[in-house]
């Protein structure tokens, strides 16, 4: 029974110890599935250690990479080996390295892991060498598992060699060389070939292709002959990479260039000469690779033994030569030289010529040319420093030398004396040249000198005139001399505020050469002048004055004159006689009223009308129409009426200007003239008007042809040119006697408006016209004056003036200004009406008008 007992024991122990081979054996064959207890597995749990052996090993390690980490590290990384009983976390793995491929067949530990590390750095290796490895895993009871596969990796190089350099370098030559190489990396060697091939070493440094440059060797050539050789070298070093190939090409030529031709040269100025010549050739080196050598020399021959001046760039067959002297001869000649330094023989000889440094300034003549009246002493001078001067008075041009010596004339030391006797002239022509040693002579200057001691004659035919109430116009004859023509002569003006005054002469004013007239300006108004005249002549010898002459300036413009007739005051305003532009656009051409007038400040009202017809009346005065206050007044009954008489033709107001002649003299024992008179003689005052339709226009002294009395100093209508001028006049600033822009209202304003007509604000302030008359007259002055304190010039009532219409000679009059019930466009200055003379209404009456 024991021993059944025991049979059945050992049957028990062989049955587990077969259990647990079996378990062992599938552990190893066949890795867990998932979900099977997966080391890698999150349901994974670590077998409990106790009584349980472990002796199965971790799994064959994958995936080993091996990659350079630099010149003595390789950087390994593979794939987490698995454990049945070891978790991934606590393997170890153990390296392997060998020098040789299945080095580590036979596995040895060079280093090993801590646990659970799956990459590691191998160090301390040799550069630029090869290494094998293999690593396997252990697990935490010791079993080591299969080792991975083979994996390789090399160290990198310690650097790259430097490349070879070459002394000489590379290029062109004349004469043998002798070439030595080197490298500036410590300890390498260098292989080098002659022959085209690359040359090549090993990791050894040995040299595969070329041969170990050990010294240097020679590049040689015999004359006449050119030998090209191109040295190709590496540098090696063990555990270093090789350089790149470098090459150095050689050509020894020991020909030299042909000698250039044509060679020639010109100034480029005072300091510089160009060069230029036909291109060298040589046997090797092409035309553009050929430099020139330059020498000079300030003699002929003096290049004969060749001096290096300058040198040009490769190609080049012109140059310039710089630092040269002034005005200097210099001698060339050029040789080439090819790119192997071989310098052919020189070119023939050129010269040029430096220019002057600069052209001497024309000689200056003090006093400078002219007419004189007393002998002169001439300084002559030129600006250029050092410079001297040849002169001549003969007419000859005078010359001078590269020395500066006068070769024609005299050299200049003094001032050159000119004398006349008095009454007689001398001309004396200076012509004068500066020199200079190393300069252009300048150009010869002349200047012509006339002393002449005799005195222009007086000039004769002295009158004067006023311009306006500050100046004068004065004009004479022209005088003579015996030298200076009468276009040179001036003149010199003498002015005096007495007779005798300019006696002892005063020049106040001088005229330009030739001028026979002159402006004296800045008078006083209504003032007596007194002047004389004397001629100067180029040589400023001043004649004889002439007889002496006198003017009286104008009134000022717009100055007021106060008339009184009877219990009636009336004022007129001075317009000076001018020149203007006409038509209501300013483009009707010019008209001029030659002489200064007087104009009434108002048009004629009905009080002064009344009071005048009422004394002419009973004095053989004749009128045709009674006249009435304004446009609706009764005649007769409004005697101090201020509105403007209305209802009187052309007629009427011819005659009333002679019939307030008359009054006036008759209030004021004055005996002003007529005007309007039915005789040449003038001594019959028209004193007759008539409403008759026929117009008597060819009967001289008839009411509509009258003679006027052009010196008379009555009272008269304006013509339609003083008219038009009293409307217009603002000032005349310049005094010139002719209206300029802004000097005067234009043609499309009213008189006395800031605007033209379309403005109503400007046109209402001045006048009463349709737009705010409310179809009646008013009172005259009522509105703004004009510049010359002229009122009502436009608007209230038509005013008459003198003349024919110039389109209408014989038929109709001119009227002015327009009147109450016109619209703005007949209140233009530059507009003219044009009226039938017998012809009357409520919006016609006039404006008196005197000469002074």
């Amino acid at each position: 029974m024991k021993i059944i007992n025991k049979i059945r024991d050992i049957s028990k122990y062989m049955i587990l110890v077969t259990v647990i081979l079996m378990i062992q054996f599938c552990s190893v064959a066949e890795p867990p599935r998932s979900g099977e207890n997966d080391p890698q597995s999150a349901d994974y749990v670590e077998p409990v250690s106790g009584d349980v052996l472990d002796t199965n090993p971790p799994a064959q390690t994958t995936g080993l990479v091996a990659t350079a980490g630099g010149e003595s590290q390789i950087n390994l990384v593979w794939s987490a080996s698995y454990d049945n009983q070891t978790a991934q976390s606590n393997i170890v793995y153990e390296i392997c390295k060998a020098t040789a491929s299945g080095g580590c067949n036979s596995f040895s530990v060079s280093q090993t892991t801590a646990p659970g590390t799956t990459a590691t750095s191998v160090i301390g290796l040799n550069p630029l060498t090869t290494y094998y490895f293999r690593v396997r895993a252990t697990d935490a009871s010791g079993n080591i598992g299969l080792e991975s596969s083979e994996a390789t990796a090399t160290t990198n190089p310690v650097g790259t060699v430097n490349s070879p350099a070459y002394s000489p370098s590379a290029g062109n030559y004349g004469t043998d060389q002798s070439v030595a190489l080197s490298t500036s990396t410590t300890g390498a060697g260098i292989c080098y070939t002659t022959n085209g091939a690359n040359p090549a070493c090993d990791a050894a440094a040995s040299c595969t292709t070329g041969n170990i440059y050990s010294s240097a060797f020679g590049i040689t050539s015999t004359s006449g002959n050119t030998t090209t050789t191109t040295i190709k070298a590496i540098g090696c070093l063990v555990g270093w990479t090789a350089s790149p190939v470098s090459s150095a090409t050689y050509t020894v030529d020991k020909t030299p260039p042909v000698a250039p031709t044509g060679l020639g040269g010109s100034a480029s100025g005072a300091y510089s000469i160009n060069l230029s010549w036909t291109a060298a050739t040589d046997d090797t080196t092409s035309q553009g690779n050929i430099v020139y050598e330059i020498c000079k020399a300030t003699t002929s021959g003096g290049c004969d033994s060749f001096s290096v001046s300058q040198t040009t760039a490769p190609g080049t067959t012109a140059t310039s030569v710089t630092g040269l002297s002034p005005l200097t001869t210099y001698y060339f000649r050029v040789r080439a030289k090819d790119e192997f330094s071989n310098v052919g023989t020189a070119s023939t000889e050129a010269l040029a010529i430096t220019s002057p440094e600069g052209t001497v300034s024309s000689p200056a003549y003090s006093p400078s040319a002219g007419n004189y009246g007393t002998d002169q002493s001439v300084a002559l001078s030129t600006s250029t420093t050092g410079a001297g001067i040849c002169y001549t008075t003969n007419g000859a041009n005078p010359a001078c030398d590269a020395a500066a010596s006068c070769t024609t004339g005299t050299e200049y030391s003094s001032a050159v004396g000119l004398t006349t006797t008095d009454g007689n002239s001398t001309t004396t022509t200076i012509k004068a040249i500066g020199c200079l040693i190393g300069w252009t002579a300048s150009p010869v200057s002349s200047a012509t000198y006339t002393v002449d001691k005799t005195p222009p004659g007086a000039p004769t035919g002295l009158g004067g005139s006023a311009t306006g109430a500050y100046s004068i116009n004065l004009s004479w004859t022209a005088a003579t001399d015996d030298t200076t023509a009468q276009n040179n002569i001036v003149y010199e003006i003498c002015k005096a505020t007495a007779s005798g005054g300019c006696n002892s002469f005063s020049v106040n004013q001088t005229t330009p050469p030739g001028t026979t007239t002159d402006i004296v300006t800045g008078l006083s108004p209504l003032t007596t002048y007194y002047f004389r005249v004397r001629a100067k002549d180029q040589a400023s010898n001043v004649g004889a004055p002439s007889l002496e002459v006198s003017a009286v300036t104008d009134r000022i413009a717009g100055e007021q004159i106060i008339y009184t007739a009877g219990t009636i005051t009336f004022n007129m305003r001075y317009v000076p006689p001018k020149s203007f532009p006409t038509g209501t656009n300013d483009l009707g051409g010019t008209a001029t009223v030659s002489a200064g007038y007087l104009m009434a400040e108002k048009e004629v009202t009905y009080e002064l009308w009344y009071a005048v017809k009422t004394w002419a009346d009973s004095n053989s005065y004749s009128f045709a129409n009674t006249g009435r206050p304004g446009n609706d007044g009764t005649a007769g009954t409004e005697t101090t009426s201020q509105e403007p008489v209305t209802t009187i033709n052309w007629r009427d107001a011819m005659v009333f200007s002679n019939a307030l002649t008359e009054y006036y003299n008759a209030q004021n024992s004055t005996s002003l003239d007529c005007v309007y008179t039915t005789d040449a003689a003038y001594t019959t005052c028209i004193r007759t008007s008539t409403n008759n339709t026929g117009i008597t226009y060819g009967t001289l002294g008839s009411e509509d042809d009258p003679y006027v009395n052009p010196n008379a100093k009555g009272f008269r209508l304006p013509t339609n040119d003083e008219w038009e001028l009293a409307a217009r006049y603002i000032d005349d600033t310049n005094s010139n006697g002719t209206l300029d822009a802004g000097e005067y209202y234009p043609g499309a304003y009213a008189s006395g408006a800031t605007a033209d007509y379309t403005n109503a604000t400007a046109t209402g302030l001045v006048a009463w016209y349709s737009g705010n008359s409310s179809n009646v007259t008013h009172n005259v002055a009522a509105k703004t004056a004009n510049a010359l304190g002229l009122y009502d010039m436009s608007g209230n009532v038509w005013e008459w003036a003198f003349d024919w219409h110039p389109s209408y000679v014989g038929s109709y009059r001119v009227s002015r200004g327009g009147s109450y019930f016109n619209t703005a466009g007949y209140m233009r200055v530059g507009y003219v009406n044009f009226v039938i003379p017998y012809n009357l209404g409520n919006s016609f009456g006039f404006r008196l008008s005197r000469t002074p």
